[in-house]
């Protein structure tokens, strides 16, 4: 589970896996994504919410699942920050 989100909407979201101990098993990954900057002294604009990506394995199966909530926007169709959030 994640911490709170202290996004500018302050809705306190965490994100979470739920998962099956019986069929599925934790990994010991766990932690959230931020994007890197491309030079020392620049800002990234991050994500609207930070991923969050835990590593599991179902049997001899390794799985990284990520979660990820875009920027929804005006609800215009060509939204460019929703845009480059999915890009």
């Amino acid at each position: 589970m994640t911490d709170v989100t202290e996004a500018a909407s302050r809705t306190g979201e965490r994100m979470a896996f739920v998962y099956d101990r019986r069929k599925v098993a934790f990994g010991g990954l766990a932690g959230e994504i931020v994007l890197p900057p491309e030079n020392v002294d620049t800002e990234v604009l991050q994500f609207a919410r930070t991923p969050f990506v835990c590593g599991f394995k179902a049997g001899l199966a390794p799985m990284d699942p990520c979660t990820i909530h875009i920027y929804y926007g005006k609800g215009i169709p060509l939204d460019s920050r929703r845009l480059e959030d999915i890009r």
